[in-house]
């Protein structure tokens, strides 16, 4: 009566397979949500709603020079030329700058994420160390879930995607490189 329990050991349930899908599928919505946010951003600054845009420019100044065609002698003609060359550039400038705000803060954010990036490489390297020295395809799971852990959020930060073998490592892919 009343034996208790033994317990002879704990095991990790998890699908290795599984696991890399996961973390494709979230790194794919990475790459999707950031294409997303950067096109909107250039988008925005080719809005052609507007009696501003670079399309209305464009066709401003091309049929100022048609009409001055009619009479290349007419000075009115030539000026509104000229005016409509000079908004069409300062149009154009605009949008320039603009998209190269744009890039400076994609750059910024990009910039910002590597450190973050970085520690979290070296810590999976780390990780991955450790579970190899136990030799066993489960290894320890709390390390096994803090490396897993730590693989999802770089496949929610740069898109990564992991490769998980038999002996429980893991190897990690940004941009098809490991």
């Amino acid at each position: 009566v009343g034996q208790g329990v033994a317990v002879s050991g704990i095991s990790r349930a998890s699908d290795r397979i599984l696991g890399g899908r996961l973390i494709a599928s979230t790194g794919q919505h990475a790459q999707s949500a950031a294409a997303e946010e950067t096109l909107r951003t250039a988008e925005a600054w080719f809005n052609e709603t507007g009696a501003t845009g670079i399309a209305q420019a464009y066709s401003k100044f091309f049929d100022s020079l048609s009409s001055l065609t009619a009479d290349p002698g007419d000075l009115a003609r030539r000026g509104g030329v000229r005016d409509a060359a000079r908004q069409f550039t300062e149009v154009m400038a605009r949008t320039a700058q603009g998209l190269s705000q744009s890039i400076e803060g994609v750059d910024t954010a990009l910039s910002d994420s590597v450190g973050t990036i970085n520690t979290a490489l070296r810590e999976i390297a780390q990780l991955n160390k450790a579970i190899g020295r136990t030799g066993a395809q489960t290894g320890p799971g709390d390390l096994l879930d803090r490396r897993d852990q730590l693989v999802h959020s770089l496949s929610e930060l740069v898109g990564a995607t992991v490769d998980f073998q038999e002996d429980g490592q893991a190897t990690v892919f940004i941009g098809e490189h490991a």
